[in-house]
């Protein structure tokens, strides 16, 4: 019998690190809340963000999201974190 990782278990700790440095570069503006302090051009949440929130939980999450969700990142040209 195999252990069932708990819900909070980083599963791609790769992927986890490329949320959190996404969600980093994509966080709401302090002055504008409708804003992406990020510099991109996109109103809050900015695609970035919603993608940094898709990443983190694919990355506690079953293998085959966390394949997925890196696929979807390198054909965006987001590398992975360790990638940098």
């Amino acid at each position: 019998m195999t252990a069932v990782p708990s819900v909070d278990a980083v599963t791609d700790p790769l992927l986890a690190a490329t949320a959190s440095r996404l969600a980093r570069c994509h966080r709401r503006h302090p002055q504008d809340a409708d804003r992406c302090a990020g510099g991109c051009t996109e109103q809050w949440p900015c695609t970035g963000a919603k993608t940094a929130e898709r990443a983190a939980a694919a990355a506690r999450g079953p293998w085959h999201k966390a394949w997925t969700m890196r696929h979807d990142l390198a054909a965006t040209g987001v590398p992975l974190a360790g990638a940098l």
